[in-house]
């Protein structure tokens, strides 16, 4: 009885060998798995909707392709979600996106918007994205399944635009001050200026820049054009002494030692180093203001003495260096000088002269009251000109030599007297204006955008 028992094991055994035939077991597996994955999503071409201005100035449209694959889907398991990091570009119609690559464990369905029924999707097919969508694998077990939300994002601004927004105007407190000059200071903005011949400093936050308040500034001599932030204190000269402060209202003096001659101009300030003009020498000091070196120049060719500007930044090269520029007038020539900074202290480099052409296209422009920032890894440069009205926005993207202001168009400012500008920590530019009492403010699109994360845990 026994042996008949085992006989028949055995015989069931080799028959449903043979009902298998010669199935791998991978594709036995797939009949019973319970797996329901998206593996990977990837878009096909797209359809992009421009517009353009005819000779008479009609507006038309016109269509382009976009090739879906530049922009890879991020498929966020733990949430089930599935998303563009890099949005598609303005103008893309969300309501025919084709997708080209599907890989999944199971067979995948979209929701209907209408019925709310599950239709498979299908690489023929176009499918509405106007609206997140609701996406399903069906395991081959045919029990289990996984829903994801599909979100395919399109840009609805141009990323190299500048949108401005006008935050305040006739504003009393800027309508009578003149040399303005303008810094921000974590998030609050100071706009230095001279009241007659008293210097004030103008205080907002970044959050509320529609309100002002004023502050009278000791000593009365203080040059308001001069001050810069230099570590958690605010250098400035007075009577071309080195002054400092910590709120930048109550000025001290900076016990400063070993300059050759007294100071002309302060124009930059770096992690360690705070760096000016001394008469005819570039000048600096790594101890906070305290004791001050002249620096080597590769040249005798001028320095920026009628008109000036610095800045120092971190260096592209590396970490352990920074780049220092000072640039400006002499006459009506304009004056280019950099240095790289050591921040080791290993060694010490001089100043380097890049010769100017005030005919070529991009040169220097010639105005006053030059404030010089980083922006979008390029310099910034904002200025007045001689009656005290807006001067425009330059950007460099070559450290100085060449000034453009197509890449940043500045909004339209009448009726200023005195115009200064600065930048805060998210990428705002304020362009704060004495006369009119305006503050405009404004940032390339894609400054603001959100970096979304792509690994999950």
């Amino acid at each position: 009885m026994k042996k008949s028992r085992i006989a028949l094991i055995f015989s069931a055994l080799l028959m449903l060998m043979a009902n298998v035939g010669c199935n791998t077991k991978s594709e036995i597996e797939d009949l019973t798995s319970g797996a329901c994955l998206i593996k990977s999503v990837t878009l096909g071409t797209l359809n992009r909707k421009m517009h353009t201005l005819s000779r008479s100035g009609r507006d038309s449209i016109y269509t382009i392709k976009v090739t879906g694959s530049l922009y890879p889907l991020t498929i966020d398991q733990v949430n089930q979600r599935i998303f563009n990091v890099d949005s598609l570009p303005v103008g893309t119609d969300p309501t025919k996106i084709l997708i080209s690559e599907l890989k999944a464990s199971g067979t995948v369905s979209i929701q209907s918007k209408i019925t709310g029924k599950d239709t498979v999707v299908t690489k023929k097919d176009s499918i509405d994205f106007s609206t997140p969508r609701i996406i399903t694998v069906y395991a081959t077990d045919r029990v289990s399944t996984r829903k994801y939300q599909m979100d395919i994002r399109i840009h609805k601004e141009w990323s190299d635009s500048v949108t401005w927004q006008r935050t305040a105007s006739g504003l009393s407190a800027l309508s009578s001050v003149s040399q303005l000059h303008a810094l921000t200071v974590e998030s609050t903005l100071y706009a230095f200026g001279l009241e007659g011949t008293a210097p004030v400093v103008l205080t907002a936050s970044v959050e509320s820049p529609q309100q002002w308040t004023r502050h009278a500034i000791s000593p009365v001599t203080l040059d308001v054009h001069s001050v810069v932030r230099h570590g958690n204190r605010f250098f400035a000269l007075a009577s071309n002494q080195l002054m400092t402060s910590t709120d930048g209202i109550n000025w001290t003096s900076a016990n400063a030692t070993g300059v050759p001659n007294s100071f002309t101009q302060l124009v930059g300030s770096g992690t360690k180093h705070l760096l000016a003009l001394s008469g005819a020498s570039l000048v600096s000091s790594t101890d906070g203001g305290h004791t001050w070196t002249a620096d080597a120049l590769d040249s005798s060719a001028p320095l920026p003495l009628d008109e000036n500007a610095g800045i120092v930044f971190a260096s592209t090269v590396s970490k352990n260096y920074e780049k220092a520029v000072v640039l400006g007038l002499r006459g009506n020539e304009p004056v280019l000088w950099q240095r790289d900074l050591d921040l080791s202290g290993t060694d010490t480099f001089g100043w380097i002269n890049f010769p100017l052409d005030a005919t070529r296209r991009g040169h220097f422009p010639t105005l006053q009251n030059y404030t010089l920032a980083r922006y979008d890894g390029a310099l910034l440069l904002s200025g007045e000109k001689s009656d005290g009205s807006f001067g425009g926005l330059y950007l460099s993207r070559d450290n100085g030599y060449t000034w453009l202001q197509k890449e940043l168009k500045a909004p339209t400012i009448s009726g200023a007297t005195s115009v200064t500008a600065t930048v805060d920590a998210k990428n705002f530019i304020y362009i704060i204006c004495a006369g009119s009492g305006e503050v405009w403010r404004g940032r390339i699109n894609r400054l603001g955008w959100k970096n979304e994360d792509t690994l999950f845990k």
